[in-house]
């Protein structure tokens, strides 16, 4: 101990600040701005509390009974960077199955239709300007439609949650990795 030196406590506070600074920046920086490596039935995300639909879709009852919908994470990843969205107008009535919106992606476009039925309420108009927002944040600021749903009890019927959703995308990775092969194979 007969070797220390004093630290002025200016050089302290000054480790102290930048030390916290970049903790606050790699903990609290949020999930649509970190960049996600590879893809694989592991980092597919999902979401607790939304209704997954085979359309690639998820559906989310609002507590007022408003319908959220927008495109799972499997599909953003297929697809790639969404350059465009054409998105139907609120008050238009959609019903399940038939055409919803379209994703447009260096001029080649994606028809996905409704996992539910009901009358367009609201549109995101954020993704207008910012259509990539489905690629970073597909189950939070990528939303696209608020929907009055007529029929959700009978149509939740079909949806797939939690567990059962992980073990269809696991199908659907299966589907992909052949459709693949065979693609390569023909070449």
């Amino acid at each position: 101990f007969n070797d220390f030196i004093p630290i002025p406590p200016y050089v302290f506070l000054v480790y102290l600040f930048t030390g916290y600074r970049t903790y606050h920046r790699q903990n609290n920086e949020p999930i649509y701005n970190k960049v996600r490596e590879g893809f694989g039935e592991q980092t597919v995300q999902t979401m607790a509390g939304l209704f997954f639909d085979k359309t690639h879709t998820w559906a989310f009852m609002e507590k007022n009974g408003d319908i959220r919908v927008g495109i799972d994470d499997f599909l953003q990843h297929v697809t790639g960077p969404i350059s465009k969205i054409k998105m139907k107008k609120p008050g238009e009535f959609v019903k399940k199955g038939d055409p919803l919106l379209t994703l447009v992606q260096q001029g080649k476009q994606l028809e996905i239709n409704a996992p539910v039925s009901g009358i367009i309420k609201e549109n995101n108009s954020d993704l207008i300007f910012n259509a990539s927002l489905v690629n970073s944040s597909p189950y939070e600021k990528g939303w696209v439609y608020l929907i009055k749903s007529e029929n959700w009890l009978k149509e939740i019927r079909s949806f797939l949650m939690s567990d059962s959703y992980k073990i269809w995308i696991k199908d659907e990775f299966v589907r992909l990795k052949t459709f693949f092969s065979i693609a390569m194979n023909n070449k």
